[in-house]
């Protein structure tokens, strides 16, 4: 009689085996909430941090493009100004005028003082990391923009891309 006792007790203090798997299922959910919100937090502070990064890159990248604009990197023996092998150039290729385009033998259209092609220009712009003067034609760029892209691909390429005309 007391084994029966002791069995009744045990079976009456003992939750239905519905029940545990009911408490144990909202156990796992609410631990896996948790485990979801932790993850979803972290990658949202990681997401943050890189916008925040690549906003702080673009925002140095526009300073110095900004300096780059403001200071011309043409050596002064080297720039349009006079003489030098590019004041050679320039005035053999448009006799100074920053405007001209010339379509010469029917090909690729050569533009401004410094008779650049549309695809050497963009080119030297992006070397130079000018990229506010890709796409725009030589001949409507700045005479200090085409100086500078002339001493940029001076500098870059040689003498080459003009020919020997004024070496």
């Amino acid at each position: 009689m007391l084994v029966a006792s002791i069995a009744i007790t045990l079976m009456l203090a003992a939750p239905a085996p519905a029940k545990v798997d009911y408490q144990v299922h909202s156990l796992v959910a609410v631990h896996n909430a948790h485990w979801r919100t932790a993850l979803y937090a972290a990658s949202v502070e990681e997401g943050r941090k890189a916008d925040e990064a690549a906003q702080q890159a673009r925002a140095r990248e526009a300073e110095a493009s900004k300096k780059r604009r403001q200071s011309p990197t043409v050596a002064p023996s080297a720039g349009g100004g006079g003489g030098g092998f590019l004041g050679c150039v320039k005035h053999r290729e448009s006799r100074g005028d920053y405007t001209v385009s010339d379509n010469g033998d029917g090909g690729e259209e050569n533009m401004g003082a410094y008779q650049f092609s549309q695809s050497t220009w963009d080119n030297t712009a992006r070397h130079a990391g000018r990229y506010d003067l890709v796409g725009v034609r030589p001949s409507d760029a700045s005479p200090a923009d085409q100086d500078a892209m002339a001493a940029e691909l001076l500098a870059w390429q040689g003498t080459g891309p003009w020919g020997g005309s004024c070496n």
